[in-house]
């Protein structure tokens, strides 16, 4: 059985044209989608709020966009391991064979003797050095493994948004300049920046402030789709977190290039 490293770069080529198709969807959806932000003043709470209506779905061919990424990413690292498990000697390699993914570093590295059985020395410590587990400079990896999985019982993109925030400087300076910066907690007694990760649902709150602040004429909110994962990156667009793993997948990918 013949190997292809060239196999392998063409499915994470592929993955990079899908998410440039991804971030031309997301764009034209939200800039279609009709959505409307919204102000709601309580003066029983003493707090102003900012909401949406006219919240529309997320179109489904969004999350199938999503789903092709993850697959061929995932794809091309099991593809990995197949051909890797032939350079060390078996020309019949099974479909147990598969890249390997710990929960931790221990676990990590009993997965590597059974994930490539046939491995030698170099590339048994080549496939370590990856430390595809939560904490290793792999994690990024464990992250699409889960959205691969996940793929297989739900849409990817669910009913949610990402709330990249406002400009609170003139919050800030408002505060400062009527020296109310002193007390503690003056966020949350001032202001309540809504979870960067929220449901896309009707009357879905971005950001609320007291009354007591200025109200200003014009408030830019940046909005964008999400996966609905928890991790650092869970609070940027779609497009952003899958490109950031197909970054990690290729650079992983190509420190094996020189078995091949």
């Amino acid at each position: 059985m013949t190997v292809s490293f060239s196999g392998i770069i063409a499915k994470i080529d592929r993955a990079e044209q899908h998410i440039t198709e991804l971030r031309k969807a997301l764009a034209n959806w939200m800039s279609s989608s009709g959505m409307q932000i919204y102000k709601e003043e309580n003066l029983e709470t003493g707090w102003r709020s900012y909401k949406l209506r006219n919240v529309p779905q997320v179109p489904d061919q969004l999350a199938v966009i999503a789903s092709d990424v993850v697959n061929q990413l995932r794809g091309a690292l099991d593809q990995l391991a197949f051909q890797l498990e032939i350079i060390c000697g078996n020309p019949s390699p099974g479909n147990s064979i598969y890249f390997p993914i710990g929960g931790n570093a221990i676990d990590f590295a009993n997965r590597v003797d059974s994930a490539v059985p046939s491995a030698t020395a170099a590339i048994k410590q080549a496939l370590l050095a990856t430390e595809v587990y939560p904490g290793g400079k792999g994690e990024q990896i464990t992250r699409l493994n889960k959205l691969a999985k996940l793929d297989k019982h739900r849409q990817l993109i669910p009913i949610a948004g990402v709330n990249h925030g406002i400009d609170f400087a003139p919050i800030i300076n408002e505060l400062a300049a009527s020296n109310n910066m002193e007390p503690p907690g003056i966020k949350d007694l001032w202001y309540r920046p809504a979870n960067p990760f929220f449901e896309l649902i009707e009357g879905a709150t971005l950001h609320s402030e007291a009354l007591k602040i200025k109200e200003r004429q014009e408030i830019q909110f940046r909005m964008s789709v999400g996966l609905g994962i928890s991790g650092a990156e869970s609070h940027r667009s779609a497009d952003y977190v899958l490109r950031l793993m197909l970054n990690h997948v290729r650079i992983t990918v190509n420190k094996f290039e020189s078995f091949f």
